[in-house]
């Protein structure tokens, strides 16, 4: 599996691009399931279950998640650690999904199920001078250290794994519908050692 990274605020962030394509049962399924208003706007809409990737019509996708999800722990975080899945959903756009980050999650991924033009913004309030000094400076461009935000192109069957604290907004810049799913994961069993007295099972 070949991946892109880049980084935004000295985090990582990676991208499988054309990693999967839906077939139609899939994405008939994804299509037709249950939505639910996400922002009162009603530019998007997420799914009424929040554990899609446990439906039988989608166990190849959810194993295309615990691979990405296994390059970004092994080569990116590089721990011995175990991750697990805790919750998954669709998500429906026509225009643009709200700013929002993930809670109670380490690492989220999200895959474009339909897709034909989208971008993924991730946004901070403050960069690496004035998280310390809130300084009002002028600057002369912008780049990936001192940035307030930066954003990434997607296609349909891309793959973005990102930390789950990040505060992203999605925009669907073709006229058809933009599809996703999303996961996040969170460490578990045994954390930290004895010895270091910081032992813990979660």
């Amino acid at each position: 599996m070949e991946y892109k990274t880049t980084q935004i605020f000295g985090l990582p962030i990676i991208k499988f691009e054309r990693e999967y394509l839906l077939n139609n049962n899939e994405l008939n399924f994804i299509s037709n399931t249950e939505y639910e208003k996400s922002n009162p706007d009603n530019s998007a809409y997420i799914s009424t279950n929040k554990n899609i990737l446990t439906e039988d019509n989608l166990s190849n996708l959810k194993q295309k998640f615990f691979d990405c999800a296994r390059k970004y722990i092994e080569d990116i975080i590089c721990v011995n650690n175990q991750f697990d899945m805790t919750h998954s959903w669709a998500a429906k756009s026509n225009k643009e999904h709200h700013q929002h980050n993930h809670k109670n999650s380490i690492i989220n991924v999200v895959y474009y199920a339909q897709a034909e033009s989208a971008q993924l913004k991730f946004t901070r309030l403050k960069n690496l001078i004035t998280e310390a000094y809130d300084f009002d400076l002028d600057y002369q461009s912008f780049n990936l250290y001192n940035a307030f935000e930066t954003a990434i192109n997607i296609k349909s069957g891309d793959f973005v794994l990102f930390p789950g604290h990040l505060v992203h907004t999605g925009y669907n810049l073709s006229n058809k519908e933009k599809i996703t799913i999303a996961a996040n994961f969170f460490i578990k069993g045994q954390v930290g050692f004895e010895n270091n007295v910081s032992g813990l099972v979660i």
